[in-house]
């Protein structure tokens, strides 16, 4: 499945931001994951359960139902599941059966997100979870907010694409971030890489501050825009646009300002896909409101792009021609093969698993 070889879809054995915390509740919410349905919901002491979202008797979906106490009830024939999704309740028969059940899955809740792992639990170790300290998403330097989410049109891989190819920046978003100009896309990349994440940084230098946030920033002159995105494999992207008072300031290098973003993308459905987006940002900070909103603007510029891609990609019914690959891709098509790579070891173990059983 493009850019993967055909079958490979998605790695199970990592964690994945399944919602914002805001929105799991004592109400059951819907979520297709790794193209499963998965419900959540809170206990009563405000810890969040994960199940299989379609019932073990009919497949009805769960999200339907209702939370008593700390267990979950299928509105259709009432079969009722515990947090650790065995039916403890079968209203047509005395006793539930042990082999009625459905599947738990293990979640963390961090900062403002709800990490969910849904491969084998046995496996799900949260040290795995980006420290949120060190990118910058929990601590009092930076001002915070969980500005979007939504079910993208697009297969998650086309996400990754656009995170780990910042050139689109000046065209797709010339009108925001871009700051109009084709700086981004000349500007030469520095890439770094190490365990478990991939990097690539460009420098622009002296250029006109970014209309979208002058007005927050206090600084409409030209700036150096020190801009960058680091992939934490399979699911997190931190970026950066810092800003910079250019040469001939009398406060040369010196930032001014600095936004950092962070994108979470879990593969919903084949061909949708999950898009979490948040920012910390030491300017601007009461402005919450205002700042949403213009992020939300750089978003949707985005989804309008991702959407067209993969309207043309169903079109052509699996057999995508060739790509022509940039120079500046590297980085991309590094993180495509590492992906591919991850998905690949993942299935050869599983298989490896059955064989021995």
């Amino acid at each position: 499945m493009y850019p993967f070889s055909k079958d490979v879809y998605a790695a199970k054995n990592c964690w994945y931001v399944a919602s914002f915390s805001r929105d799991v509740t004592r109400s059951p919410l819907e979520r297709w994951l790794l193209d499963q349905p998965v419900v959540l919901y809170r206990r009563e002491n405000g810890e969040v359960v994960a199940l299989e979202g379609r019932c073990a008797h009919r497949h009805f979906p769960l999200a339907e139902g209702k939370v008593i106490g700390d267990n979950l009830q299928c509105p259709y024939h009432g079969f009722t599941y515990a947090p650790d999704g065995q039916a403890v309740r079968i209203p047509s028969q005395e006793r539930p059966s042990s082999r009625c059940g459905i599947k738990s899955y293990p979640t963390v809740e961090k900062w403002r997100w709800i990490w969910i792992w849904m491969g084998d639990p046995v496996l799900a170790d949260p040290g795995l979870i980006p420290d949120h300290y060190a990118i910058g998403l929990e601590g009092d330097d930076l001002t915070t907010d969980d500005a979007y989410h939504g079910e993208i049109e697009a297969r998650y891989q086309l996400i990754h694409d656009n995170l780990m190819d910042l050139t689109h920046v000046a065209f797709l978003h010339r009108n925001t971030l871009g700051g109009g100009g084709d700086d981004s896309a000349t500007a030469k990349v520095s890439e770094r890489e190490g365990e478990g994440w991939l990097e690539a940084e460009r420098i622009i230098r002296d250029v006109p501050t970014v209309p979208h946030f002058a007005a927050y920033l206090g600084y409409a002159g030209n700036c150096d825009r020190h801009i960058g995105q680091r992939f934490y494999l399979p699911a997190l992207h931190h970026g950066w646009d810092k800003y910079l008072y250019p040469e001939g300031h009398p406060e040369a290098g010196k930032m001014f300002g600095m936004l950092q973003v962070y994108h979470a993308i879990t593969p919903a459905r084949r061909n949708s896909a999950h898009y979490f987006f948040a920012t910390a940002r030491n300017f601007g900070r009461e402005a919450h409101e205002e700042m949403r909103a213009a992020t939300i603007a750089v978003i949707q510029e985005d989804v309008w792009g991702l959407c067209h891609v993969e309207r043309m990609l169903q079109a052509c019914h699996g057999n995508v021609p060739r790509e022509y690959s940039a120079r500046t891709d590297t980085q991309q098509l590094l993180a495509r093969r590492k992906l591919e790579q991850l998905i690949l070891r993942e299935n050869e173990a599983l298989c490896e698993e059955r064989i021995m059983e």
